[in-house]
């Protein structure tokens, strides 16, 4: 289980604003990930694509 959040902002270059997005999640052996997440806004919602976000990804771990 793996969980984060983000603090984003959306912007048409007219207008902007700020939504919360946590996200809950499944990663594999640390390095490969999916998350679910959701976007709460604080005003003038329009300006988000998309409220639900999936999102996979792996994380390179280097040697030193």
């Amino acid at each position: 289980m793996g969980g984060r959040a983000s603090i984003l902002y959306y912007t048409n270059f007219g207008e902007g604003t700020l939504a919360l997005r946590p996200e809950l999640g499944l990663t594999l052996r640390s390095n490969i990930y999916l998350f679910y997440g959701y976007h709460f806004t604080f005003d003038k919602s329009h300006l988000i694509p998309r409220v639900h976000q999936l999102t996979l990804g792996f994380t390179l771990v280097g040697s030193h």
